[in-house]
């Protein structure tokens, strides 16, 4: 899709460090989208940092871009009660200010294969 688009990924940081600079450098004048991708199958320990999505949507308004936070299979509750640790709900990230907030229906739902968004919308100017 990305090809056919003539967009273009650019990854930033490392596996386990990535930081506000690291999005702020790959920054280009045909960025369009800032995004956040959740580790929702595996966890990382040690020396980690993670840009939290408070500074991608501040940084997303100061250079007029959207953000998009993808939670893999995402939740609609929270799931340390059950046990499950901490994983950030669907409705927390919309309130963070993600532009669009996706995730996965067929797993969190049990509907169809395929994807969820939902999210803020447009913000005035993007």
């Amino acid at each position: 899709m990305l090809r056919r688009s003539g967009a273009a990924l650019a990854e930033v940081g490392t596996t386990n460090r990535t930081y506000r600079r690291d999005f702020e450098d790959a920054i280009t004048a045909r960025t369009r989208i800032l995004m956040s991708v959740h580790r929702s199958n595996f966890k990382v320990e040690g020396f980690v940092h993670d840009t939290s999505l408070d500074d991608l949507v501040s940084l997303g308004k100061e250079r007029d871009l959207w953000v998009v936070d993808d939670l893999g299979s995402g939740t609609l509750l929270e799931t340390a009660p059950f046990g499950l640790g901490l994983e950030p709900t669907v409705q927390e990230r919309v309130r963070a200010g993600a532009d669009v907030v996706c995730f996965s229906g067929d797993k969190l739902l049990g509907r169809p294969a395929g994807g969820i968004l939902v999210g803020r919308g447009r913000r005035s100017g993007a």
